[in-house]
């Protein structure tokens, strides 16, 4: 069944099986950027939103995770901000749970309406996931299906630490939300029903890619941006988080820190997200050029900073996977360098070429 018509459903009489539709998401580290993506990302307009938006990279100190640093992109949230490309509607998990009772009908009726819901579940009841199983974990997933004659819902989560679809059946639902109540933090009080929706056009901003541009290469802090809703604080942004990551791996080669791998796929996310930024600028003519040759000259230094980037995970995961982690990481620090090097050179001329909207 297509969104269209399972937004045609009656509650009355859903029908027997709902599959909403995911799009492949252009980031998908982490859960608050891969599910809403998964849903803007059907509409072929989005993909603008996102090339014009998703540009600062932060890293956050974050002592009590024993990773050093939380690395993330720097982005409007699209849970706090209005979205042009999703209509989304946030309710208290507890009030919602008070109103609807048993959660698989509330749920289900749901998505015969045309709703992906993300919502947190206890992960010892989430088949697939590290916890399952093994510890009561708080964490969110994305429901985009059922199947009555299966008794099952569908979701996209963290499943073997990839971003994945599985299948979790209606009785572990109902104890992965019940779960919740044994976890302990981080909290999420709520859940959110969410549907792809143009509610205003988002073309390509270059202005927006210029300030960010900027700002990355500068590693400036982008909250200044916003001061107007929060308070500018100590991070880490820009090309200032190659250093970041180079203390991270540091730390964990010396046995100081947990190792994560996220850090160094999103870091690579970054990088091959800038290469479609750019096949996107040079579709819109955003970028000065001279003659056909240029294009290709483009795409061709973009494309190698992203296989520089694809390099510098594979490396990190190598420090990862070892057992002895005494060794200092060279080839890993020798790849952050020439990895920011690279990518200066063509952020630099990217912004001197970039074309002011007419």
């Amino acid at each position: 069944m297509s969104a269209g018509e399972a937004a045609a459903a009656t509650p009355a009489s859903p029908p027997a099986q709902v599959r909403l539709p995911l799009a492949a998401p252009s980031i998908d580290s982490y859960p608050q950027h891969a599910y809403y993506l998964s849903v803007m990302e059907l509409q072929p307009g989005a993909i603008d939103w996102v090339c014009s938006n998703y540009l600062q990279l932060s890293a956050f100190p974050a002592p009590e995770t024993d990773e050093l640093f939380f690395f993330d992109f720097f982005v409007p949230e699209i849970e706090k901000h209005i979205n042009p490309w999703l209509s989304l509607q946030k309710i208290d998990r507890r009030y919602f749970a008070a109103l609807t009772g048993d959660p698989v009908q509330a749920l289900r009726d749901a998505l015969a309406r045309g709703y992906y819901l993300k919502l947190p579940l206890d992960e010892f009841h989430v088949p697939g996931t590290d916890s399952h199983q093994r510890t009561h974990y708080p964490h969110p997933s994305l429901l985009h299906g059922y199947d009555e004659q299966a008794r099952a819902f569908e979701f996209s989560g963290y499943l073997q630490g990839r971003y994945a679809q599985g299948r979790i059946g209606y009785d572990a639902l109902r104890r992965a939300v019940e779960g919740l109540a044994e976890c302990g933090p981080p909290e999420y009080p709520a859940l959110f029903l969410v549907k792809p929706q143009c509610n205003w056009p988002y073309p390509f901003d270059p202005v927006a890619v210029g300030e960010g541009l900027a700002d990355y290469l500068g590693a400036r802090n982008s909250m200044a941006r916003y001061r107007t809703m929060m308070s500018p604080v100590d991070m880490r942004f820009g090309v200032d988080v190659y250093e970041a990551l180079r203390s991270y791996a540091l730390a964990v080669a010396a046995g100081a820190a947990r190792s994560n791998p996220l850090p160094a796929h999103l870091l690579y996310e970054h990088k091959r997200l800038m290469a479609r930024r750019v096949r996107r600028m040079l579709e819109l003519g955003a970028i000065g050029l001279a003659g056909a040759a240029g294009a290709d000259e483009w795409i061709a230094r973009a494309d190698a900073v992203a296989e520089l980037g694809l390099r510098l995970r594979a490396e990190y995961l190598k420090l990862h996977r070892r057992p002895q982690r005494s060794a200092p990481p060279d080839a890993l620090e020798r790849l952050i360098d020439r990895l920011r090097a690279s990518e200066a050179a063509l952020l630099g001329d990217l912004l001197a070429a970039l074309k002011a909207p007419a």
